[in-house]
């Protein structure tokens, strides 16, 4: 089996992410395999530290290399978390959705603002009655 290191730039929450320099690694797989999470146990002769991506085609499915442990002899233990996005990008694509809220975030809106409402009414009475010919009528809210 193998496994291909990638360094990527691109945000964790990104579609399409650019992969460089892409470096195919064989790996003897052994024990229970966790597909969310697994724990890959590899002789590294090169650096492995320059790498925060890979793939793992048996698989099929893209991970974010979140921690690396050096063992002596040059073995590696990376500990790996399944990129969703990227992993399922094709069914993500061909899906027909509605958006709730766009990407672009309005800056007038506030979603994490608390608030609370306290209303307090004040009725004046007039010995007046209004009219609806001809008759402006003047409403203030706040204070």
């Amino acid at each position: 089996m193998d496994i291909k290191l990638y360094t990527t730039k691109s945000p964790n929450n990104a579609i399409n992410k650019v992969l460089e320099n892409e470096t195919v690694k064989s790996i003897k797989w052994k024990g229970d395999f966790n597909r969310v999470n697994p724990v890959i146990t590899l002789n590294g002769t090169i650096s492995i530290y320059n790498f925060n991506y890979c793939y793992l085609p048996f698989v099929n499915r893209y991970y974010f290399i979140n921690n690396i442990i050096q063992f002596p002899n040059k073995i590696y233990e990376l500990y790996l978390e399944c990129d969703v996005l990227e992993s399922f990008k094709d069914d993500i694509l061909r899906s027909q959705c509605f958006i709730n809220q766009q990407s672009e975030i309005n800056p007038f809106y506030d979603d994490g603002y608390k608030n609370e409402i306290r209303k307090e009414v004040n009725k004046y009475y007039s010995d007046t009655e209004i009219t609806l010919e001809n008759t402006q009528l003047l409403v203030t809210l706040g204070g």
